[in-house]
């Protein structure tokens, strides 16, 4: 699995879905700042399966993405605070229109389009990620 596109400067976690077969995981940058989150994976050129991006809020609520600067599809999976999936949504590139799962959430991991599907992910599936942050 290649991290050629992580960012080496931003801290990173492997996220490991718990509940679904084969246990799928995907190596995220969090974002865990405003200035972080509002850039999100602007201006890169794509994101490999296996990578990602968890977005960490403050505090549960009804939180929000969007495509600004994107120019490939993505998935957002949102999670409560338990780190239970409670929404999966489509992201189209360069789509400025706020995406949410419509249920409190959060954390929101940003995957390659496809990949829940392909992965078993889905609302109501498990997940773990270590409470501190984890260096590649």
């Amino acid at each position: 699995m290649s991290f050629r596109n992580l960012d080496p400067k931003v801290p990173r976690v492997w996220v490991t879905f718990t509940s679904v077969a084969n246990r799928p995981k995907v190596k995220a940058e969090i974002a865990n700042t405003f200035s972080l989150r509002e850039k999100g994976l602007g201006g890169r050129s794509s994101l490999p399966q296996g990578e990602g991006m968890l977005f960490d809020f403050p505090s549960e609520g009804f939180h929000s993405l969007w495509m600004k600067d994107v120019d490939f599809p993505l998935e957002g999976v949102f999670f409560n605070r338990g780190k239970v999936v409670v929404g999966v949504v489509s992201l189209r590139p360069r789509d400025l229109t706020p995406r949410s799962a419509y249920a409190p959430s959060r954390w929101i991991l940003e995957v390659p389009a496809g990949w829940c599907g392909r992965n078993g992910v889905a609302t109501g599936a498990q997940a773990s990620w270590p409470e501190g942050l984890v260096e590649a």
